[in-house]
């Protein structure tokens, strides 16, 4: 019998409760392991419903972010770093979260910003710095000490890129878009985004995989222009740490976890309802939307909000990989009222439990120790906040 069909006619039933009911089944297809996950298995750490840790305004201008996104990161020796959309400097907060220091200053020079995006780790607690208009790469040593400068050079037939992520080599994750008009339609703009691997600034780039995005609102009148993601539409999402990389549609409660060279190592599937949005859910979205937009565009573009926007809620928003092994995946939409909960996987796809994550949270990074994400409060103002999480193996660890 061939390989294929012998590992797909032999399920490995795992987990069997003391019942005999199966918690998950593994599928060994042509060297990918499929793990669909029927139960969880219960979780085996809770979640502070109040931060540890809350870096915001209060502490002065030295904990302002002046806009949004922030990108921000903590390292293996507990200190965060943080810069947000613009700025020309990173922050450094201890292990408490007191400000420390700032690495960096306005100009175009080796150890200068004109204008951040993302701060992200390196091996030993050195990091990369990426500017995206000007394609600046900086490294920086543990010490935070300027390391090199290097400028992002894309092969001929890309188009600018951005980097997202680094491994726990070094190597770059970048990606680029390019218009993908048989996807398109009059209402929205659809693009394909090839993710990459490059081992420098300069070096040859190692295509993975790539995947149509989230449509985007066109302007009725500028078809160029878009405007946002229609409502309760599927947002593909993906996050490197270490030496994989872990991708999830958003269509479908799937998780694919690759290898840093692009090879597909698992798919993670669990249960999950189509959950449809209720008339008021769906006006209350509208009324979010709106509210983020000037007057004159509201007007011009609800028309076509209304009749790209989905009245189903995607089954996954966002995912992320733990430094212990763990893949998170969100879901839920805050803007209706639902609140955002994670499914946690443990490092071979076992689903472990969900969790409420803390409302308002957009998650940076998780660790085995708790949460970093970033939180806009009523009058607008960022704050970097830290939950921790209370594991039972390390809890026992500790007495």
């Amino acid at each position: 019998m061939p390989r294929l069909a012998f590992h797909a006619l032999t399920a490995i039933l795992l987990g069997c409760s003391g019942r005999g009911a199966p918690q998950f089944r593994v599928i060994d297809s042509a060297g990918v392991r499929i793990v669909d996950n029927i139960t969880p298995s219960g979780l085996r750490f809770t979640l502070d419903s109040a931060p540890a840790i809350d870096i915001g305004p209060s502490a002065g201008r030295e904990a302002e972010f002046v806009s949004s996104p922030v990108s921000a990161l903590r390292l293996a020796d507990k200190r965060i770093l943080a810069t947000s959309w613009a700025m020309t400097q990173v922050k450094v907060f201890d292990a408490a979260g007191r400000w420390v220091r700032d690495i960096g200053r306005s100009g175009a020079g080796p150890g200068e910003f004109v204008a951040l995006g993302f701060v992200f780790p390196l091996s030993a607690d050195s990091v990369l710095t990426f500017e995206p208009m000007s394609q600046r790469l900086q490294r920086w040593s543990p010490a935070l000490s300027f390391v090199r400068l290097a400028i992002l050079t894309s092969p001929p037939d890309r188009p600018m890129a951005w980097v997202r992520g680094t491994f726990d080599d070094g190597s770059l994750l970048l990606v680029t878009n390019v218009p993908h008009e048989a996807s398109s339609t009059a209402l929205t703009a659809v693009t394909i985004t090839t993710v990459s691997r490059a081992d420098s600034a300069m070096a040859s780039w190692d295509s993975l995989f790539a995947f149509p995005s989230a449509p985007q609102l066109r302007h009725p009148r500028e078809a160029t222009n878009t405007y946002g993601v229609p409502l309760f539409v599927p947002r593909p999402s993906f996050y490197a740490r270490g030496s994989r990389l872990a991708f999830a549609s958003g269509a479908r409660f799937e998780i694919e976890i690759r290898a840093k060279t692009g090879a597909l190592l698992t798919v993670i599937r669990r249960p999950s309802e189509v959950r449809a949005v209720s008339s008021t859910e769906f006006e209350r979205a509208v009324a979010t939307w709106r509210d983020r937009l000037p007057v004159a565009l509201q007007a011009e573009l609800e028309p076509a909000l209304l009749r790209a926007s989905s009245r189903t809620r995607p089954p996954v928003a966002g995912v992320w990989l733990a430094d212990d092994g763990r893949i998170w995946a969100a879901y839920g939409d805050p803007t209706i009222g639902e609140t955002v909960r994670a499914s946690v996987f443990d490092s071979t796809g076992r689903w472990e439990g969900d969790i409420s994550l803390p409302p308002g949270l957009q998650i940076n990074q998780v660790d085995a120790d708790g949460l970093l994400g970033t939180f806009e409060d009523a009058d607008g103002f960022r704050h970097l906040r830290f939950y921790r999480l209370t594991n039972g193996d390390v809890a026992a660890s500790h007495r």
